[in-house]
């Protein structure tokens, strides 16, 4: 999980599938990363669906 454009590129660079719920500057859907506006419901399986969509 990441709330910055920095730190969502670091872990897709690194290989990582990335929620991201951005802090302060937008940040659209791209391959390897899905935006959230903010974490109220996510749970195991929006989680799980993230990890097989990566």
């Amino acid at each position: 999980m990441e709330d910055s454009q920095m730190g969502m590129r670091s872990a897709v660079a690194a290989g990582c599938t990335v929620l991201v719920v951005p802090a302060e500057v937008p940040i659209p859907p791209g391959e390897g990363w899905m935006v959230r506006e903010s974490l109220v419901g996510v749970d195991a399986f929006t989680l799980g669906a993230l990890v097989s969509a990566g």
